[in-house]
């Protein structure tokens, strides 16, 4: 912690303990707070946290912590769908849908756009699957996508070329909104 008194309160990271060197701390364009940053209940939560429990803000730790509540929630949304559908088939969805949820945290997508569908879908399931498949082949060509309502890029690498979603129940909807939640920077693959 580097404080400029009166001005602002910089914050640095070494979690390796190998007292390597000490990077901005989330990142560098956070990490330098103005007094004025810290009327936000996030910047005080923050250096509350490097006080009263540093290794709690050390990413690895938050990015497994995180992993397993994802890993959980989408385990059980896999053996709902594995009742219905081939492994294979399961697996593809999932993986298109863990996909699309990182970019729209990394802002590929725009932001809490598929997490918006996801809600408004929730409440009629039966429009699910066509509509995430349209999202999905958009997703693959590149374009304005009509689920969205604005132009998206195009992703390649073949995970979308076959954009197939599986017909989903409004519980099974609920678990992937719950992934969606989730700050996908912090998940290991």
């Amino acid at each position: 912690v580097v404080v400029d008194v009166g001005n602002t309160i910089e914050l640095y990271s070494e979690f390796t303990r190998s007292g390597g060197n000490y990077v901005p701390f989330p990142d560098p364009h956070s990490y330098r707070l103005t007094l004025d940053a810290l009327r936000d209940e996030a910047a005080r939560a923050r250096l509350r946290s490097v006080w009263d429990d540093p290794l709690s803000l050390d990413p690895s730790r938050r990015s497994a912590r995180v992993t397993r509540e994802i890993a959980n929630r989408l385990a059980n949304l896999a053996k709902s769908l594995e009742e219905r559908h081939d492994p294979e088939s399961v697996a593809q969805f999932l993986m298109r849908c863990l996909f699309t949820m990182f970019a729209e945290d990394v802002r590929l997508l725009p932001e809490g756009a598929f997490t918006e569908l996801l809600r408004d879908l929730r409440q009629d399931p039966t429009s699910f699957k066509p509509m995430v498949e349209h999202l999905w082949g958009t997703m693959n060509s590149g374009g304005f996508s009509v689920v969205l309502r604005q132009a998206i890029p195009r992703f390649n690498g073949g995970l979308f070329a076959t954009p197939e979603a599986l017909p989903l129940e409004e519980g099974q909807i609920q678990l992937l909104i719950e992934a969606a939640q989730a700050d996908w920077h912090d998940v290991e693959p």
